[in-house]
C-alpha cells in the first residue's frame, strides 16, 4: 500500500507544469481524439482481451476541462480527474513517444 498527500500532488503538478515551460511548450496540439478507456478495476487483469471496449474522447475531455476555466461556477468532479489523466497521458505520448 502507498499513500500520497494533497501537498505531494500539488508539488508534483507544479513540477509537471514547470517541465513543460522549461521545454518551451506553451500549447499542445492534440490530433488524436478517441482512446480506449480501461476502468481502474480492470487494470490488473492482464490475460483477458476486453470484448466491450469503452471509448473516450480527448476532444470532449479538453472541452469539459476548459469549462472550469471559462465558468467559475462549473463544478470540478472526479470525472475531471479521469479527463486530466487522459490528457496527461497523450501529452506524454506526444513529447516522449513510446509507440514508435
Amino acid at each position: 500500500m502507498r499513500e500520497i498527500t494533497i501537498i505531494d500532488l500539488e508539488i508534483i503538478f507544479t513540477r509537471i507544469i514547470r517541465k513543460l515551460k522549461e521545454q518551451g511548450i506553451s500549447k499542445i496540439t492534440i490530433e488524436t481524439d478517441l482512446y480506449n478507456k480501461i476502468p481502474t478495476h480492470k487494470w490488473s487483469i492482464y490475460n483477458k482481451i476486453e470484448d466491450n471496449i469503452v471509448m473516450g474522447s480527448l476532444f470532449d475531455d479538453i472541452d469539459s476541462l476548459k469549462k472550469m476555466i471559462s465558468d467559475n461556477k462549473h463544478p470540478c468532479t472526479f470525472v475531471d480527474f479521469d479527463r486530466l489523466a487522459s490528457l496527461l497521458h497523450i501529452i506524454s505520448e506526444i513529447e516522449n513517444p513510446v509507440s514508435g
